[in-house]
């Protein structure tokens, strides 16, 4: 009921904000382990805490991931 709408929102949201630098399949992975292992922490409470923890483990996992990538991959030309 709340993973659609919740997903576009946010996979919106992290991909312009965090995500742009990263290919898609790694961005998609990451997000999907995220919200699943949020999720899964979260279900041992109740419903409701299973949607804020599962988006919380999108958000971070996002964020773990473009920071992980900027800094090993980073090919801006300014820093040359």
């Amino acid at each position: 009921m709340y993973g659609v709408p919740l997903g576009v929102i946010l996979f919106s949201f992290s991909y312009a904000k965090f995500l742009r630098k990263v290919s898609l399949k790694t961005a998609i992975r990451a997000s999907f382990l995220g919200t699943l292992g949020g999720g899964l922490l979260g279900a041992l409470g109740s419903p409701p805490i299973a949607v804020t923890t599962g988006s919380l483990g999108f958000i971070f996992a996002s964020a773990y991931v473009a920071e992980r990538s900027e800094t090993k991959y980073h090919d801006d030309p300014a820093t040359k």
